[in-house]
């Protein structure tokens, strides 16, 4: 925590707006597939979150904030941690990795497959 608070020199707002983008990262990856609003909603008495989940959003998390310090100097575990979190949101999204989480509701599927073609073409003689 000393770090973290020498970092953003006390400014108590970095931090949950670092969480926020983070979170929205995370969603765009998941989204296709899982129910991202159920996955991030807010703990309750008991935190029923993904730990798995929790574990990739620190990482992203600890990463940014260490990017705000001095990229040129992040520490090389920082650096893996995030290529981690990264990679695992890409194989979860290609489903190559099917974590337990809330499944999106199939009545309404997201679909990003577009139709359509070039424009036809015509030969004149």
């Amino acid at each position: 925590m000393e770090i973290i608070e020498a970092i953003t020199e006390g400014d108590d707002t970095i931090v949950p707006i670092i969480i926020s983008e983070c979170i929205t990262q995370m969603k765009g990856y998941l989204s296709s597939r899982y129910d991202a609003d159920a996955i991030f909603a807010s703990p309750g008495e008991t935190d029923t979150r993904d730990p798995v989940v929790l574990k990739m959003l620190k990482n992203l998390v600890i990463y940014e904030i260490y990017s705000l310090h001095n990229p040129q100097m992040m520490t090389k575990i920082v650096d893996d941690n995030h290529k981690l979190a990264i990679e695992w949101l890409k194989n979860v999204q290609a489903q190559k990795i099917n974590p337990d989480l809330p499944l999106v509701d199939s009545s309404n599927p997201i679909t990003y497959i577009q139709g359509g073609g070039n424009p036809r073409r015509v030969s004149h003689f």
